[in-house]
C-alpha cells in the first residue's frame, strides 16, 4: 500500500467468517415498509422483453389517468432516452406490469400489461404481451402469489386483463437456454384460449383476406388475424420493406415509417376502431400490430424457416417480433387463403419457425377447420403453443417523487 493512501478495506484475522457470505442466496426476510413515493419493483426478462414489475397491493390507488401518470414517471417516460426511470428506450424495454391474485376463481393471477411510449407520452393497454407474461407467471412464483409446484414445475392461469382472455404458463424450474442464447428459467405459453380475445373472432371480417385502401398508397390486400393479439399482416414488399431490411434502416426512413403507420390505423378504421387512420394514434394506440411478410429465405441454413416477418406497432419497429404475434402468425399460416398461408413453407413433421430480426420463434400450433350444417366455415384453434426463459434482474424500491 503506498503511504499516506486512504483505503475503505477492512482487514479480517485469518479464520474470520466474512459478515456476508457470497457462496449464500439472499435470506428472505421480511419485505420493508417504503417510505412515501418509494415503491417496491422487481425487474425481469422475459423471453426477448425485459419489464418493470409490481405487486398490485404495492400501486398507489390512483383513477387510470394518474395510474398512468405514474408508470410513465417509473419509466421515466416521455423523455425518449428515459433517463429518469426505469425504462430502456425502446418498445422491447419500455414494458411495465401489475401482478396480484386473481378476482375470478378460474384464474391464479390477473395480470395488467402497460406498453409505455418513450418517443412519445402514450401508454397502450388494448394488447397483450407473450414476453412479459412468461415474467408474470415466474414474478407470481417468485412473489409467492402461486404456491411453487412440488415437482418443480408450476402451472399459472393467467387472466390477461387487458384482453380478458386466459394465458396458460406451465414455469419449470430448471435453467435453460432460450432460442436465441439467453439463458433462464423455463415458461411454456399457450395462447390457445385467446382466440377473438379483442374482437370477438378469429378472423374479425369473416374473410382470410381483405382489400383496404390506404392514403397515398393505394389498394393493398391485408390479413387480419385475432389470436393473443390483433394481428394485421401485409406483403412487406406491398409497402415499400425490402426482406433484408434492418429495423434501423426502417426506421430511418420517416415516409416509410408513416406510410406503415397509415396502413396500421386504416385497418384500425376498417375494423371501426377509429374514423379514420389518423385517429389510431390515440383511440387504437396497441393493436391491431401491423407485420410485415416476407417468403422464407432459400440461404444456407434457412431450409428450417416457416417464414420471415418484421414488426410494426407504436410507430416503432419490433427489434425482435411479439410472442402474441408469434402465436398468432403460426395460427394464421394455417388459414387458407392468408397471406402467411400464402408465403409460408409448412413442414407438419416440425414447429412453426418464424424468423425475425432478432432470431427465431418456434411455435407449436394446430388449427382445425369445419362447417355447419349450413356450410360455413368455422376454425378451432387447438394449440397454440411456445416457449420462453425468464429470470429476475433484481428487486428493490422505486422512487417516484410526487407519488
Amino acid at each position: 500500500m503506498l503511504a499516506g493512501r486512504p483505503t475503505n478495506r477492512t482487514t479480517m484475522r485469518k479464520g474470520t467468517k466474512p459478515m456476508i457470505d457470497p457462496t449464500q442466496g439472499p435470506e428472505r426476510t421480511a419485505r420493508p415498509t417504503a417510505s412515501p413515493g418509494v415503491h417496491p419493483a422487481a425487474i425481469y426478462r422475459g423471453g426477448t422483453s425485459k419489464g418493470v414489475l409490481f405487486r398490485a397491493e404495492d400501486v398507489p390507488p390512483l383513477p387510470d389517468d394518474a395510474l398512468e401518470d405514474w408508470v410513465r414517471a417509473v419509466m421515466g417516460s416521455s423523455d425518449p432516452r428515459q433517463i429518469d426511470g426505469l425504462g430502456g428506450a425502446d418498445l422491447l424495454t419500455s414494458k411495465f406490469g401489475i401482478v396480484g391474485p386473481s378476482k375470478d376463481p378460474t384464474y391464479d393471477v390477473d395480470f395488467t400489461f402497460f406498453q409505455v411510449g418513450f418517443r412519445e407520452a402514450t401508454i397502450a393497454r388494448d394488447s397483450a404481451c407473450g414476453n412479459l407474461s412468461s415474467a408474470a407467471a415466474l414474478f407470481s412464483i417468485d412473489e409467492g402469489i402461486v404456491r411453487r409446484g412440488g415437482d418443480g414445475r408450476t402451472f399459472v392461469r393467467i387472466r390477461d386483463v387487458n384482453t380478458e382472455a386466459l394465458i396458460l404458463a406451465e414455469v419449470d424450474d430448471r435453467q435453460t437456454p432460450g432460442l436465441n442464447g439467453e439463458t433462464g428459467t423455463a415458461v411454456w405459453l399457450d395462447f390457445a384460449s385467446t382466440a377473438g380475445s379483442t374482437t370477438g373472432s378469429l378472423l374479425p371480417t369473416g374473410n382470410a383476406c381483405d382489400t383496404i385502401d390506404v392514403d397515398g398508397l393505394g389498394q393493398i390486400e391485408v390479413t387480419i388475424v385475432d389470436l393473443a393479439n390483433l394481428v394485421a399482416y401485409v406483403r412487406a414488399q406491398d409497402v415499400g420493406v425490402g426482406a433484408h431490411m434492418t429495423p434501423d434502416a426502417i426506421e430511418s426512413d420517416p415516409v416509410l415509417m408513416n406510410t406503415l403507420e397509415k396502413v396500421r390505423g386504416t385497418v384500425a378504421a376498417h375494423l371501426g376502431m377509429c374514423p379514420d387512420w389518423r385517429g389510431a394514434a390515440s383511440q387504437a394506440p396497441g393493436v391491431p400490430f401491423l407485420a410485415l411478410i416476407s417468403n422464407p429465405s432459400d440461404a444456407p441454413g434457412n431450409e428450417a424457416t416457416s417464414l420471415q416477418a418484421v414488426g410494426f406497432a407504436m410507430r416503432s419497429i419490433h427489434r425482435a417480433y411479439w410472442v402474441t404475434g408469434g402465436v398468432c402468425t403460426a395460427v394464421a399460416a394455417q388459414i387458407k387463403g392468408s397471406i402467411p398461408n400464402s408465403a409460408a413453407r409448412i413442414d407438419a413433421e416440425r414447429p412453426f419457425r418464424l424468423r425475425h430480426p432478432a432470431g427465431f420463434l418456434e411455435v407449436q400450433a394446430t388449427v382445425t377447420q369445419g362447417s355447419d350444417e349450413h356450410g360455413a366455415v368455422h376454425l378451432t384453434v387447438n394449440q397454440a403453443r411456445l416457449f420462453r426463459t425468464a429470470r429476475r434482474i433484481m428487486t428493490g424500491h422505486v422512487a417516484v417523487p410526487g407519488y
